[in-house]
């Protein structure tokens, strides 16, 4: 019937340095994405056929003589599952296999397939290759043992890749023969025979900041000049960008890494640390359990003052607390002038105070990642607001500047006073009237000094005295009227003549005011018991 034909490769059976496993799958790797029936195999089928019905798996033989095989008629069942393929040699059938994603050059991958032979035909080496092309194969990577007639065997593959590649290609060695035939099946990736296991990671949750140890065990041959190097995934748990937290350098099988957690790390539960080696480059287990990392704080407390920090003498004051990252059980410390007073409570109240006190607290907190244990405060100055100062004003009534004998009222006015002042009225320093708002006077004389003084008890355990302003009298004294001169004489004539000397004395004339001679000045004298009601001519 059928035999493979493969061409020469070199096995490569060791891993070479430098090297790293990539996450790699073959898309159809166990030929059970198909399209045929259960119970039947297609034997014989052309390229074309066999791609019409095969998933991710494209055959290009010389010949095209492909198999899908289902039953146990050929030397028995599927290796595993329900289906496999066989193909002849010499490249007369040859088939490539796409990947989930491309091999990178230069590195090392292992491929494991299980291969079979059957008993009527001569069974050849499977030899694998890497392509960008379904259809043909560019470069032969590696070739596996002979396959055992009737038995499937596992053949393991290790391999650097000499590009990158989307497709791995299998056929027989040999020359064209369709009468060398062989099965093969489950085709995959297998971890390198270097590897390292991430251990158990001890402590969370942590801290940003923190440290921790990272334990690994590790097999296969490391060099000299090897680094193992613990990397933290992001608070997601993804590697798509690791961080270095750690490096040993050693080429043994085990060891514990020193670690510090980066400062700014976002917090987290879902935190992954793993371990990779540089020489070779593997890429390490991540440990089994989700880690916590929560951010580093920084506590602060800030206080504030109600109703605020101007205040009169003896007024009630609290000062609230406002803290950040004080914890669950914060404790508070108060302190006035630096002396410790109050209790550990978020505030505190005195009425105490006095001016230029100076009100602050200290903080201890006991939130978890905290930067420092303790935090203080702002400061706050008490201002003590001077007490009202009681003031007494007084007024005159009807004026500072009176007739002598006159009536004269003085009204105090009085300002923050308190319920009951008292008042003493002074006139020049000597008390003077009653304890009231008014005083009332006729006994005033000019230059009196008028003042009162008020006595109160407002917000003060002891008396204030206020005197007032101060009044300076100004008394008028009226002239005196002239009074008519009453005369007795013995006769009319002498009458008439004293009157004309004394008149004289009244009048002057002249030429310019004989008009004034008509004028008289009626007087009422009693001559001898008689008035006379008008002054004799001049």
């Amino acid at each position: 019937m059928k035999k493979l034909i493969a061409i020469i490769g070199i096995i490569i059976v060791s891993i070479t340095s430098n090297s790293i496993v990539r996450s790699q799958t073959f898309l159809n790797g166990n030929f059970e994405k198909n399209t045929a029936i259960i119970g039947t195999d297609l034997i014989n089928l052309s390229n074309v056929d066999f791609n019409s019905k095969m998933e991710n798996t494209f055959a290009f033989g010389s010949y095209g003589d492909m198999d899908i095989i289902n039953t146990a008629t050929y030397n028995g069942l599927p290796q595993n599952g329900s289906w496999y393929v066989a193909l002849t040699g010499g490249g007369t059938d040859a088939i490539s296999m796409e990947l989930s994603s491309k091999l990178v050059s230069g590195k090392t991958y292992t491929i494991s397939f299980w291969d079979r032979g059957s008993s009527s035909y001569q069974p050849l080496p499977f030899q694998m290759g890497v392509s960008n092309d379904k259809r043909s194969i560019v470069t032969a990577v590696a070739t596996a043992e002979t396959p055992v007639v009737g038995v499937w065997t596992k053949r393991t593959l290790t391999f650097i890749a000499p590009m990158d590649a989307l497709y791995i290609t299998i056929q027989m060695t040999g020359v064209n023969n369709l009468q060398d035939w062989a099965h093969v099946d489950n085709f995959m990736f297998e971890n390198p025979s270097n590897f390292i296991t991430t251990g158990k990671i001890e402590g969370s949750p942590f801290c940003a900041c923190s440290s921790l140890e990272v334990p690994f065990q590790s097999k296969g041959a490391f060099l000299s000049d090897n680094q193992y190097i613990a990397q933290l995934s992001d608070e997601n748990g993804s590697f798509s960008k690791p961080v270095n937290i750690g490096v040993l350098k050693s080429n043994l099988n085990s060891g514990v890494i020193s670690c510090s957690l980066p400062c700014v790390s976002v917090a987290g539960s879902l935190y992954r640390i793993r371990v990779i080696s540089t020489t070779p480059e593997i890429i390490g287990t991540e440990n089994k359990m989700n880690l916590t990392i929560n951010s580093s704080v920084t506590p602060e407390v800030v206080i504030e003052a109600h109703p605020g920090n101007n205040i009169k003498e003896g007024t009630t004051i609290t000062f609230q607390a406002i803290a950040h990252n004080g914890g669950t059980k914060p404790i508070y410390q108060w302190m006035v002038n630096g002396e410790k007073v109050g209790i550990n409570s978020s505030t505190f109240t005195s009425s105490k105070l006095k001016n230029n006190d100076v009100v602050t607290v200290s903080l201890i907190s006991n939130a978890p990642c905290a930067t420092t244990s303790s935090a203080n405060s702002n400061s706050i100055s008490i201002n003590i607001e001077p007490p009202e100062q009681p003031n007494v004003v007084i007024e005159v009534s009807p004026s500072s500047t009176i007739q002598k004998g006159k009536n004269v009222t003085f009204r105090a006015t009085p300002y923050k006073s308190g319920s009951m002042p008292s008042y003493q009225w002074k006139i020049n320093g000597e008390n003077v009237g009653g304890n009231s708002v008014i005083f009332n006077t006729s006994n005033i004389k000019d230059g009196d000094v008028v003042t009162v003084v008020m006595t109160s008890y407002l917000g003060m355990s002891v008396p204030h005295v206020i005197g007032s302003n101060v009044i300076v009298m100004t008394v008028i004294v009226p002239e005196k009227k002239e009074k008519a001169e009453i005369v007795k004489i013995a006769n009319v004539k002498k009458a008439k003549f004293n009157l004309k000397r004394e008149f004289s004395n009244y009048f002057k004339f002249s030429s310019s005011n004989t008009s004034m001679r008509k004028k008289s000045l009626t007087k009422k004298l009693k001559i001898s018991g008689r008035k006379i009601k008008r002054c004799p001519r001049f």
